[in-house]
């Protein structure tokens, strides 16, 4: 018995070895779109995601050349001046069907977001008095709303 469980244990060791992927079938569908974003800049709203309450009618999102060695990144700079906001980080554009998703990967602060037919909706952390994140325990995470200028 355990001689036929050593057998099919190597079977199957031996059939894993030899599978591998057709190279033809491996394409990537990575695009740039870093220059799609750059230059662009949207006015909108922030609404905290948990009460739906509007933070501010005056957000003001826009995007910038990135001069690092990440190519494929760009300066996200959020603004209000209602709440004498003003937030800079590094994002990742990337292209998702027919539309551009946007990630600050590992860094900080942690923003993602999406830009969907012109419109744009980003997650923006700030702390618990509506400032520039200092701690991540007292986050409250709003949800820009805003549209092409």
């Amino acid at each position: 018995m355990k001689l036929k469980s050593i057998f099919y244990f190597l079977l199957t060791a031996v059939m894993f070895a030899f599978t591998s992927c057709d190279e033809e079938e491996v394409k990537s569908t990575h695009t740039d779109v870093t220059g799609d974003v750059i230059g662009l800049s949207f006015k909108g709203k922030l609404v905290d995601t948990k009460t739906a309450a509007v933070f501010c009618e005056d957000a003001v999102i826009s995007f910038a050349e990135y001069e690092g060695e990440n190519t494929q990144a760009v300066n996200f700079r959020f603004q209000s001046a209602s709440k004498g906001l003003d937030l800079a980080a590094v994002v990742n554009p990337a292209k998702a069907n027919d539309d551009i998703v946007f990630s600050s990967g590992n860094n900080y602060p942690k923003l993602s977001g999406r830009l969907s037919d012109g419109a744009l909706y980003f997650f923006v952390p700030l702390n618990k008095k509506g400032e520039a994140l200092s701690n991540a325990a007292t986050c409250v995470t709003y949800r820009f709303e805003g549209i092409k200028q």
